[in-house]
């Protein structure tokens, strides 16, 4: 095996484990911006349940 046929095997090793570290990274931030915008979903609820609630005691208070 030449030099030239290693160094081309080693780049070829090399761009191969960079494809898939890429991918992985893309996956994993995929993954994160999902859960990201579940919880912001999930704390936009919980505000929105906390304002009825606070209107329902204003409500309450109002009448006596």
């Amino acid at each position: 095996m030449t030099t030239r046929t290693r160094l081309a095997a080693v780049l070829a090793a090399l761009a191969a484990a960079a494809t898939v570290s890429l991918a992985t990274a893309g996956t994993a931030s995929a993954a994160t911006a999902d859960n990201t915008l579940h919880n912001v979903d999930k704390g936009v609820g919980e505000i929105t349940e906390g304002v009825g609630d606070i209107l329902k005691g204003a409500l309450a208070f109002g009448q006596g």
